[in-house]
């Protein structure tokens, strides 16, 4: 059996997955958001346990790549390559928003004609964004969207089914549009990207341990310390 350890720490919520052979074996969520430095190695290190494995047991590790939160993307890749590098096993990347669509399929009944639109939150009306179709195809990669009135005009759908966590300020936007649909489920969870990490590890389309960086989208320019005394 192949185990696989999955990370999630992209956005405000922080979890954990096992899998084996592409199924859910258990998934552990932080109660408190914003909390991965503190939350995450606890919440791994509580997974094996209640599983009775050990990371000797695992054949992979993925990881949410991006885009999302600079720090949250940076702890838990981090914490991802120790584990690989040390179980000298492969690392595979994720995408965050298509595993927010594949969030999507599992809480609403998506069909034909329906385009999903994962959004993450980048702030004011800006979002991370991808389009997918009902099947999972890429429609649209990734890009950062200023959403406004008409941004959703050439988008050509029954429906346009909203996920993430951009989607509850879309609907100040989009509220009134009969085409949209917002999900209110978590869907920035680790178990939402077994799927692809394991179509990833079939083909063995793996991450370089020690040289890969997180998938910003925008570049990032770290702030001046607010710390009085740091410079």
């Amino acid at each position: 059996m192949k185990y696989c350890l999955h990370i999630e720490t992209a956005t405000e919520d922080c979890s954990v997955a096992l899998s084996v052979d592409g199924s859910l074996l258990r998934e552990l969520i932080s109660e408190e958001k914003l909390s991965h430095a503190a939350s995450l190695i606890p919440l791994i290190d509580q997974l094996f346990e209640q599983e009775n494995l050990r990371v000797d047991d695992l054949s992979a590790v993925a990881v949410s790549m991006g885009p999302g939160s600079y720090t949250g993307l940076r702890i838990g890749l981090s914490a991802a390559k120790g584990i690989a590098y040390a179980a000298n096993i492969p690392l595979i990347g994720v995408s965050t928003l298509k595993s927010a669509a594949a969030g999507a399929k599992k809480a609403f009944d998506i069909v034909a004609n329906d385009i999903i639109m994962p959004v993450i939150d980048a702030r004011r009306m800006e979002v991370y964004a991808m389009l997918f179709d009902f099947e999972m195809n890429v429609i649209k990669e990734a890009e950062a969207w200023i959403m406004e009135e008409n941004s959703l005009d050439s988008i050509e759908a029954d429906r346009i089914i909203f996920s993430g966590n951009g989607a509850e300020k879309l609907k100040t936007l989009f509220g009134n549009d009969t085409r949209c649909v917002f999900i209110d489920d978590r869907v920035h969870l680790a178990s939402n990207g077994i799927q692809e990490s394991f179509e990833k590890f079939g083909k063995e389309d793996f991450e370089n341990t020690a040289y890969c960086e997180p998938f910003y989208l925008k570049e990032f320019i770290p702030g001046k310390p607010k710390v009085k005394g740091l410079r």
